[in-house]
């Protein structure tokens, strides 16, 4: 979420929800009935999107939401891979991408975000979170091995400044290597615009923007391996308010093609 869902749906809809894919829900009886029979349902929904439809949909039907704090995060056996597994990468972020075409009217109105209500106890985490085993040398090697087979697919959807830059990132030797957040989202947003317009098919699209992930993903853990969750947090918030300011940018480009 931290990387893609979060600081887009937060961008888009105007509401920070922290955890946009967190799978516990609670729902009144007229949001069930929205659910039902929303005309937005699709097989990739009834699959790993359906976290990202129930709470885009809460959200654009006008429905008051809240957060609620329900104690430790799960801790999943780690074994050292991070990178997206199909299909979830692809049902979540095509889900995403297919309700911002849905809901094109409401999102471009919506400037800037606000807060949305918490419910509940213990959002101060300030301890060192559990440690976890991640391989930057394998990270790295993807993204730099990705060029060989999308190389192709990022000139025709990025700008050419956009993909020059990614030429550059790629150039980085592990030790200094770093994915700028005001490139990542004019990357997402290029991509959103790419879904809708449709230049290449759609699951390509997608299956080469998990390459393009793994990179900010591996930027991500450099920049915080010795943060505190908190530190993280606030990075992240960050992270998120760059999305905000680059919006004009998608605004710009969603209406042509």
């Amino acid at each position: 979420a931290n990387g893609i869902v979060y600081p887009l749906t937060r961008a888009l809809y105007g509401r920070r929800v922290r955890q946009p894919v967190g799978g516990d829900f609670a729902f009144a009886t007229n949001l069930a009935e929205t659910y039902l029979n929303h005309p937005s349902w699709n097989d990739r929904v009834g699959q790993f999107g359906i976290d990202i439809w129930m709470t885009t949909l809460a959200i654009c039907q006008g429905f008051p939401i809240c957060q609620s704090f329900v104690g430790r995060p799960k801790i999943y056996q780690n074994k050292g891979n991070i990178v997206p597994s199909d299909p979830a990468f692809s049902q979540v972020v095509g889900s995403l991408l297919e309700l911002m075409v849905h809901f094109e009217d409401l999102w471009q109105r919506v400037k800037w975000s606000k807060p949305t209500a918490i419910y509940g106890f213990g959002m101060g985490e300030v301890e060192t979170p559990t440690s976890v085993e991640i391989s930057q040398d394998d990270l790295h090697q993807s993204f730099v091995q990705g060029f060989a087979q999308y190389q192709q697919l990022w000139e025709t959807v990025l700008e050419n400044n956009i993909y020059n830059k990614l030429g550059e990132i790629r150039e980085l030797p592990l030790a200094h290597f770093s994915f700028p957040s005001e490139i990542w989202a004019r990357i997402l947003y290029s991509y959103s615009v790419a879904y809708k317009n449709q230049p290449v098919e759609k699951e390509a699209l997608l299956q080469s923007l998990v390459v393009l992930f793994v990179g900010k993903t591996l930027s991500f853990v450099r920049k915080t391996e010795r943060m505190s969750i908190q530190q993280a947090e606030e990075y992240i918030e960050n992270e998120c308010m760059i999305f905000e300011e680059a919006k004009p940018y998608l605004l710009s480009k969603w209406g042509k093609g």
